[in-house]
């Protein structure tokens, strides 16, 4: 007999393995015959299913394009190509099935001519597309030709108005002809078209002067005839080419479908004659299974199962501290011995046991002590981090509330009779100002991206809107220290970009601010160009410059060149930081080359989608005009390129010959690129000369060259173009040198100049000055006002008989704030009243606190009179200009 329990586990054990061995191997056949099918009908079911979606699809597709045919929408083509796209997909899963699963009798050249259908029907979608927008850009074509024809008519004929009242019969029907064919194409329109054409070519004819109008006729007649050819090309396309490739593929669908069910209805009379069989089999061997389980586990109760109860019992005696009589089945000499056995060790090591619990427990008392304490350092961490923040906001607004006295009464007095010394030193009052609050501003950014509260925005911006900005933040400081500023946009630059030009902005105006800092003479270059979906930046100076320890640094926080750097320059050390920070948030890269004394190199790439297909030197009107230009400097390259992206033909002009250029007949615009009053002086003969011979002319010159504009201006009163400039400027410049009138944007105000508003307003302000600033703004919008000098009283004025039009409430004041005043305000049913909030808190927590208050706009402190004008636009009704 067998005396090891593992030898008779083992030999319990292969009895079973030979019971289980002997039904798998019985079985084994028709259970894989089973599943097979199983798996096969489950396939099949799916593939029906995949045929009837298939089926679906392309009655969608051929529905959608009838509705793009009759509407050619954007929604119609974008549906489309989700269907088409959804079809290969499933064509491409059916073909799969068919590759993989051997039993699927599908003939695979069926799949394939489908595949080849769905090919042809989307070529000939996009066929339908071509033709849909030619037929757009054609008809577009036909208006523009038929208000040229009744505009010369009307030019030409003007005398003649028996003539011209028949011309303009025929150009009335044949529009409804034109517009007859553009609801209902038919034969009958085109006819009707040409008719009128022809009456209207007998008259032009006739009179000799109307040859530029014969041309338009036959032009607009060429171009109707080609609009039927189009029409009837992507409607052919649509009504039988793709309507027959759609029948063909819901005939080749069907065909497979049945094929598919014919070989599921096989597989499912095949699986049930299976499951009979396996049914019947496996009947026999669970009796005998039952039979020989019975008897193991008889012998597994009596020899294994019994002894360790027993044995078990002693174990819980033993683990409760407690003394035990006799510890049973130490006689035997299998495992279940030797378990017992070790219960009697345990019994002797149940002391030793004892003590090293107790000592586990002092650990963990030890080990909760310790948790204690690190809880309470993360509450300091975290109040700290509290503390931070609310200093942050404190000095937000501490700083802004007096800075809003002397921003606004600058921005006041500005505006009154100053002699030019006071205004001088009002602007200069101004810039230090501006630069207090780019120090508050670089704090605050900073503050927010270490926060993770930064969000980058994605609006549609010109990049000309982005260098005006530029400009204007940058050319008094430039012009101070006499430095030549420099920006070169690309013609490759979109006319409008998907981005944050906020942000964009602010990055350029820290990195050409930081170049302008540490830069004493020389110049400023900017180059912007567009490449490969990315808005490339290049930022040159000819400063001070770095080594490459200190370029290695540059980008961390609180960080300058060196010590002395922040005494002699100023500055917080921030700027370059957030500048890393935010082109990393928008995807973006930066790097910085610096050569000590030569200069440094910023440049900086952001990803930037394109939203529009012009470029933003794109101006027919320049298109293919001629200009002469002459430079002082022959290096010079930057007028050349920028006449270039214009568009004009431009022809350089040796000094030597500007003299012989007076005399030329149909002489084109000239253009003077200028350096330096000594030169202009030099060839101020010939510039005279032009002048008198009618010939256009025009300067470039440079940042710094207000002494040669007032020189031009005094002798001659020509127009000229300063550097720095925006495209925007560089178009208008050029349409003013060629004469060529453009409509004057009405929509845009002289700087100082504001409008006048109706209304009464109610100032909640605590602060005597800031009362004063406001108050003096709102007087200069044409607006009176009553004043409450904290939130209490606030809620009782507008509580009163009294009617306000809106509330410019502050926020934070004595007695009451100003969320709590709005919030009383609210509740007492002044619903529908504007309560603008009034805060040197500038974080976009306060703005959302004061939006949960129940405030409908918010002003952040120094107030200044464009923005609260523009807060006051919104709200309240104009007057006056």
């Amino acid at each position: 007999m067998i005396r090891s329990l593992y030898g008779q586990v083992v030999f319990v054990l292969l009895i079973l393995a030979v019971v289980f061995l002997t039904q798998l191997w019985l079985s084994r056949d028709s259970l894989t015959t089973f599943t097979e099918n199983q798996n096969s009908i489950t396939k099949s079911y799916d593939n029906v299913g995949l045929v009837y979606e298939l089926e679906r699809d392309i009655i969608d597709l051929q529905r959608n394009v009838l509705i793009y045919k009759e509407t050619a929408s954007d929604t119609s083509v974008q549906r489309f190509y989700r269907i088409m796209d959804r079809v290969e997909k499933k064509l491409d899963i059916f073909y799969q099935h068919i590759a993989l699963d051997s039993r699927l009798k599908v003939d695979e050249n069926l799949v394939t001519r489908m595949a080849g259908h769905l090919n042809d029907y989307q070529d000939n979608f996009s066929g339908v597309i071509n033709g849909r927008e030619k037929r757009e850009e054609i008809i577009l074509e036909i208006n523009t030709k038929l208000d040229k024809l009744l505009a010369g008519v009307e030019t030409l004929y003007l005398e003649r108005s028996n003539e011209l009242v028949e011309i303009k019969l025929h150009i009335s029907l044949l529009l409804r002809s034109f517009k007859d064919y553009q609801i209902s194409p038919s034969i009958e329109a085109l006819d009707r078209f040409k008719s009128e054409s022809l009456g209207m070519k007998k008259i032009f004819t006739a009179h000799s002067k109307s040859k530029n109008l014969l041309i338009l006729n036959d032009q607009l007649k060429s171009r109707f005839i080609r609009l039927t050819h189009v029409t009837r090309g992507y409607v052919y396309l649509v009504n039988v080419v793709m309507a027959g490739s759609a029948n063909e593929f819901l005939y080749l669908s069907e065909k497979i479908r049945k094929e598919v069910e014919l070989e599921k209805n096989d597989l499912i009379y095949e699986t049930r004659e299976t499951t009979g069989d396996i049914s019947a089999r496996h009947n026999i061997m669970a009796i005998i299974s039952i039979f020989i389980i019975t008897i193991i586990a008889w012998f597994l109760s009596k020899r294994i199962f019994s002894p360790i109860e027993g044995i078990t019992g002693v174990f819980n005696i033993l683990a409760k501290g407690d003394e035990v009589d006799r510890i049973p089945s130490t006689e035997r000499s299998d495992e279940i011995g030797e378990l017992a056995k070790a219960a009697a060790v345990f019994h002797k090591k149940n002391k030793l046991t004892h003590e090293l619990l107790e000592r586990s427990q002092d650990m963990i008392a030890n080990q909760e002590v310790m948790n204690i304490q690190l809880e309470k350092q993360k509450e300091k961490a975290e109040k700290a981090a509290q503390a931070k923040s609310m200093f942050l906001a404190n000095m937000s607004h501490e700083i802004r509330t007096p800075m809003n006295g002397i921003v606004g009464l600058v921005d006041l007095v500005l505006k009154t009779d100053l002699t030019n010394k006071q205004e001088r030193y009002l602007h200069r009052i101004a810039y230090s100002g501006q630069i207090m609050m780019n120090v508050i501003n670089d704090i605050l950014d900073f503050s927010k991206i270490e926060a993770g509260k930064m969000e980058i925005e994605q609006a549609d911006f010109e990049i000309n809107t982005v260098v005006e900005n530029l400009i204007s933040a940058m050319i008094v400081r430039v012009n101070e220290k006499g430095l030549e500023f420099r920006i070169n946009i690309s013609d490759r630059i979109p006319h409008y970009l998907l981005g944050d030009p906020l942000r964009i902005s602010q990055i350029l105006m820290n990195i050409c601010s930081n170049a302008i800092k540490f830069t004493e003479k020389g110049r400023l270059q900017v180059n912007i160009d567009y490449q490969e979906g990315h808005l490339l930046f290049v930022v040159a100076d000819t400063g001070i410059g770095m080594t490459p320890e200190q370029t290695s640094t540059i980008f961390q926080s609180f960080t300058q060149a060196d010590g002395s750097t922040s005494r002699k320059y100023g500055g917080t050390g921030l700027g370059l930081t957030i500048v890393k920070q935010l082109i990393k948030l928008m995807d973006g890269e930066v790097s910085l080359e610096s050569v000590m004394n030569k200069g440094t190199t910023v440049s900086f790439k952001i990803p930037s989608e394109q939203s529009s297909n012009q470029f933003i030197y794109d101006l027919p009107e320049l298109a293919s005009h001629h200009v002469t230009y002459m430079l002082e400097d022959p290096s010079e390259t930057e007028l050349p390129e920028l006449l270039k992206n214009l568009g004009l033909v431009a022809s350089p002009l040796p000094h030597t010959d500007l003299s012989k250029h007076v005399s030329i007949a149909d002489t084109p615009p000239m253009l003077v690129q200028v350096s330096s009053l000594e030169y202009l002086k030099s060839i101020a003969a010939d510039i005279s000369g032009m002048k008198d011979a009618g010939i256009s002319v025009g300067f470039l010159l440079p940042t710094n060259g207000q002494d040669i504009k007032q020189y031009i201006v005094s002798e001659w009163d020509l127009p000229s173009l300063v550097q720095p400039f925006p495209p925007s400027y560089a178009k208008d410049y050029f349409l003013r040198l060629f004469g060529i009138k453009v409509a004057a944007d009405t929509s845009k105000k002289e700087n100082n100049q504001t409008s006048k508003y109706q209304g009464h307003i109610l100032l909640v302000e605590d602060n005597t000055i800031n009362q004063l600033v406001a108050g003096d703004m709102l007087e200069s919008l044409g607006l009176t006002f009553d004043l409450a000098e904290n939130g209490k009283v606030a809620v009782s004025k507008v509580c009163s008989d009294q009617v306000y039009d809106m509330v410019l409430m502050d926020v934070q004041m004595p007695i009451m704030d100003g969320y709590e005043a709005t919030q009383k305000i609210r509740e007492k049913g002044y619903k529908d009243l504007i309560v603008c909030g009034l805060s040197a808190n500038a974080l976009s927590e306060d703005i959302m606190r004061a939006n949960h208050a129940g405030m409908n706009d918010y002003l952040v402190k120094p107030l200044q009179l464009s923005e609260m004008e523009e807060k006051i636009s919104k709200y309240l009704t104009a007057t006056q200009g």
